[in-house]
């Protein structure tokens, strides 16, 4: 049997001038949720950063190689979705704007044994921007360096090493997508007022780690029906946002991702409203390697990693062995990289009352392009020092 592999990166890098009005479109489908939901599960007090929307991309990117069995096993579980839609949000991401940097690309390295039908070639290039390039997997060395060597200019350095020559021996194919975000906050944390303080991980444990410090209008909910409180951080810019979502109770994390889902989370963006806020954010910076087999698994793809899936777009005879995703998250007073100038107070307008948001303990963090609705990265931070 010949293996295939399926490798996801993304990198997430952040900073901040004025308020735009959030989107308000279609959000995120129950996919992104119910993924989360399920890698979320296994990483308690873990940080956790996904890029759902690159799975959802490689596993349709997949789909379009399948026989109609296992094209209909992945249909049952990916949303039901134009065609045109994966193509429209990689070319709304790879608009240049001197305001943000962000790098999405996706390869297919097939075999020079194996020969890709050109209707799937065609398909992959034009809905996926996706090239198919020939290697040779029995050349190990050379074949993970021009790899790695890809996956390293995308991510600007942040991902240097994504395969490793003695795995991708045993495989004939490897399909793989990177996003690669660093965008500066609208409005940002002065270093000066960074301060050091304290993150409660859970009740038997607390950290020191440096805690960001500002206060300035943004859209804002404290809702008792979620227990939470949300506060959106726009990028420069006005294309991109980081939602963050504090559980009232410091150990409610978990009961909050296991009771979200994707029409609570637009309704409650819906009432966010703009007020004065006053912040503390811890500065965080950690890297996450996730194999999602399982997680795939739970979801109701099983028969995609057995020898039932049948993949004659790329070739005979192919199992798909595991679904990786590596990826990084940097926030810090400047904005965010992702692996994945300041602004003027409205001032008394929003009253002299500020709302208080001190996310001193895990919260949860979601990364959208707000030109589409497309989820580009959804994680935790359950320890801002791991």
């Amino acid at each position: 049997m010949k293996y295939l592999l399926l490798f996801l990166c993304g990198v997430l890098l952040s900073g901040s001038t004025r308020s735009q009005f959030p989107f308000r479109g279609a959000k995120h489908d129950s996919f992104d949720w119910r993924l989360f939901q399920t890698v979320a599960k296994t990483s308690t007090y873990q940080n956790v950063a996904i890029s759902t929307f690159s799975i959802k991309l490689l596993l349709s990117l997949l789909s379009d190689a399948a026989d109609s069995y296992t094209k209909q096993q992945l249909a049952s579980v990916l949303p039901t979705i134009d065609e045109q839609f994966y193509k429209n949000v990689i070319q709304s991401l790879e608009q240049k704007n001197s305001n943000f940097e962000i790098n999405v690309g996706s390869k297919v390295y097939a075999d020079a044994s194996l020969s890709p039908a050109p209707t799937f070639v065609e398909i992959a290039t034009n809905r996926y921007h996706a090239n198919v390039d020939r290697v040779k997997f029995s050349n190990a060395k050379e074949t993970a360096s021009e790899i790695n060597a890809w996956v390293s200019k995308l991510t600007n350095g942040a991902i240097k090493e994504l395969v490793e020559p003695e795995n991708v021996k045993d495989y004939v194919a490897l399909l793989v997508n990177v996003i690669y975000f660093k965008g500066t906050w609208e409005k940002l944390f002065p270093d000066d007022d960074t301060f050091p303080g304290r993150f409660r991980v859970n009740a038997a444990r607390e950290v020191k780690t440096p805690l960001m410090s500002l206060e300035d209008t943004f859209y804002y909910l404290d809702s008792t029906d979620l227990g939470a409180k949300l506060l959106r951080l726009p990028y420069k810019g006005g294309k991109y946002a980081m939602t963050i979502i504090l559980p009232h109770n410091p150990d409610g994390l978990a009961d909050l991702i296991r009771n979200f889902n994707p029409n609570t989370l637009q309704q409650l963006q819906l009432k966010m409203t703009e007020k004065k806020v006053n912040i503390e954010l811890p500065k965080f910076s950690f890297k996450s390697s996730l194999s999602l087999k399982q997680d795939l698994i739970a979801l109701g793809l099983g028969d995609i990693f057995t020898r039932k899936a049948q993949l004659p777009g790329l070739g005979q005879d192919l199992e798909i062995s595991d679904v990786i995703q590596k990826a990084g998250v940097i926030v810090d007073e400047k904005g965010t990289e992702i692996e994945a100038a300041s602004g003027v107070s409205i001032g008394n307008r929003f009253g002299s009352i500020a709302e208080i948001f001190r996310a001193t303990h895990p919260f949860l963090f979601l990364l959208e392009d707000e030109t589409t609705g497309a989820p580009l990265f959804i994680g935790t931070v359950a320890d801002p020092t791991a």
